[in-house]
């Protein structure tokens, strides 16, 4: 933990300059905008902190079946994909598509933000990886970077197909 402090005074510093450089430059709205960024940081921060004890807390196996829902929440997402593409060639006249649409955006975010949690198991399966024998040592770690690869990858596609148009 002596990195731990040394990083958020860092953090907190460059935060601190940011927000005074957007009030001189940008005014109210971009200082707005900045300091609702923080919080959301200094949440997320603080839930990835509670996660990782939690998961530091949880027996060996779970860093395996941790991998298999990576990956299943990476194949979820990537079938989501295939729906949204196909969805998107369907008539715009379609009445049908008033009902669909609104439950395939819901679904997405909900397999975004699945995706970056499953990404974010990949990283801590990597981390906790070093107490398994060297074989599954190099699986685990394998896996583990297909995962991660495989969420972030879906994330952006759904991201730039359900947020972007």
């Amino acid at each position: 933990m002596s990195l731990a402090r040394p990083l958020a005074i860092g953090v907190l510093a460059i935060g601190g300059t940011l927000v005074l450089l957007s009030a001189f430059n940008g005014g109210p709205g971009a200082l707005r905008q900045l300091v609702s960024l923080l919080v959301v940081f200094t949440v997320a921060f603080f839930a990835a902190r509670g996660g990782w004890r939690w998961w530091q807390g949880q027996p060996r196996e779970i860093a395996s079946m941790g991998l298999l829902g990576a990956l299943g929440m990476a194949g979820g997402g990537w079938l989501l994909v295939a729906l949204v593409l196909a969805l998107g060639r369907v008539s715009s006249e379609n009445f049908g598509m008033i009902v669909v649409w609104p439950m395939v955006f819901l679904v997405g975010i909900a397999v975004m933000c699945g995706g970056v949690l499953a990404a974010a198991v990949g990283v801590a399966v990597i981390v906790t990886a070093g107490t398994r024998p060297p074989v599954k040592r190099r699986l685990i770690v394998l896996g583990s970077v297909a995962s991660i690869v495989l969420n972030m990858l879906h994330v952006g596609v759904l991201t730039r197909l359900l947020l972007t148009g």
